[in-house]
């Protein structure tokens, strides 16, 4: 498992701060829900994360979404993530 905090001295004498992101993407009762997570630990039997941002998108076939589907709403939520992280970090103050 690492423990970020434990690793922290270690990272800041090369001036390197990780920021570790995941994406889970879920089927809700009528929509996809994609989170965007920072992971704040990690094994070999799993991780545990803080949600930072969500993205939600409509089924195109309610009745049977596919697993394509979920890729392809995975894709567009990163997208989506990434317009909205640039725009904040052009932001000035």
């Amino acid at each position: 498992m690492i423990a970020w905090d434990e690793k922290w001295s270690v990272l800041r004498r090369g001036d390197v701060f990780p920021f570790p992101l995941a994406t889970e993407t879920n089927w809700a009762a009528s929509q996809w829900v994609v989170n965007v997570v920072a992971l704040t630990e990690a094994s070999e039997s799993g991780y545990t994360s803080t949600p930072i941002w969500t993205y939600r998108a409509p089924y195109r076939d309610p009745d049977s979404p596919r697993p394509e589907e979920a890729q392809e709403v995975t894709s567009d939520a990163i997208h989506a993530f990434a317009l909205r992280l640039r725009e904040v970090l052009n932001s000035e103050g």
